[in-house]
């Protein structure tokens, strides 16, 4: 901006001093208004103009580099912006739920009645409901691992008729399933999902039947143990609740037992070579006893 106004030329000529030169000077626009106002205030009053001198141009001075100095940070580019930072859920903690679900098993074992023996292989099917509890540790950003104890009610019955004997009905029923396992799983985000192994226990029965009159010929009812294998798929929908999905296998090694013969039928009467296979398929809803926290 070139200050040229006539006017104002006028005033500053009759104000100035002797030799003092015209106002033209090239500058901002902003530095144009505060040299103009201050050029002013030197100029008004009465007395000693050199007091007014000296008192305006320091403070124009600091006014044109203040004004100066925000003009230079307007003209400077906007600094980059730093990227966000992405958080992972960390899965560490306590748990503990419930599962409901299906169950399917294959029951294969031999009566034998001090006579003959008798190959036996049922299948059946039923409901599956129980609870877990659990601790869960991250070590790593994606990587699981922790170790759950469950328990599962059940309703495993098959009853087929005897090949051997007339008029005898067998039956095989599992009651529960109870589970020991590790697991190991991998995180994405809210995501886990993992495999898990370990011990497996159940309640298995073994029954004979008269078919005709429904009188129990022979019973048996004991804990038998083996391993399992499976795996899920687990969702956070918040820092204390997550619900999933599962997949198990067990085989219970049952082996032979002497069965409890009823009074008025021959004895012995035994269950021998017998194992259960066992598949479930559950719905699972965990809730944390520490927050799913993110970790950084």
């Amino acid at each position: 901006m070139r200050i040229i106004d006539a006017a104002l030329n006028e005033r500053v000529q009759q104000t100035a001093l002797p030799g003092e030169p015209l106002l033209t000077i090239d500058c901002e626009w902003w530095q144009g208004i505060v040299l103009v106002v201050f050029r002013l205030a030197y100029t008004q009053g009465s007395g000693d103009g050199s007091m007014h001198r000296f008192s305006a141009v320091p403070i124009a001075a600091v006014v044109i580099i203040a004004f100066g100095q925000a003009s230079n940070a307007a003209d400077m580019p906007a600094k980059a912006t730093r990227p966000a930072i992405t958080s992972l859920p960390n899965w560490t903690g306590p748990y503990i739920g419930g599962s409901v679900g299906g169950a399917w098993s294959t029951t294969d074992w031999t009566f034998f009645n001090g006579a003959t023996f008798e190959p036996i292989s049922q299948n059946a099917s039923s409901w599956v409901a129980g609870g877990q509890i659990g601790y869960l540790y991250q070590f790593d950003r994606r990587w699981v691992a922790g170790l759950e104890l469950s328990w599962s009610g059940t309703n495993l019955k098959a009853t087929s008729v005897s090949d051997t004997v007339a008029d005898r009905l067998r039956e095989s029923k599992i009651s529960d399933l109870l589970l020991l396992t590790g697991r190991l799983g991998y995180a994405s985000d809210n995501w886990l999902g993992y495999i898990k192994g370990g011990y497996a226990n159940s309640k298995v029965g073994f029954d004979t039947f008269v078919a005709s009159s429904g009188l129990r010929s022979s019973t048996s009812s004991e804990r038998n143990g083996g391993w399992t294998v499976g795996g899920g798929i687990e969702y956070a929908f918040s820092p204390f609740v997550t619900a999933g999905v599962e997949y198990n296998f067990a085989r219970i090694n049952i082996a032979d037992r002497d069965q409890s013969v009823s009074p008025g039928f021959v004895a012995p009467e035994t269950v021998t070579g017998a194992h259960a296979d066992i598949q479930t398929v559950w719905a699972r809803l965990n809730f944390r006893l520490a927050p799913l926290m993110r970790s950084y």
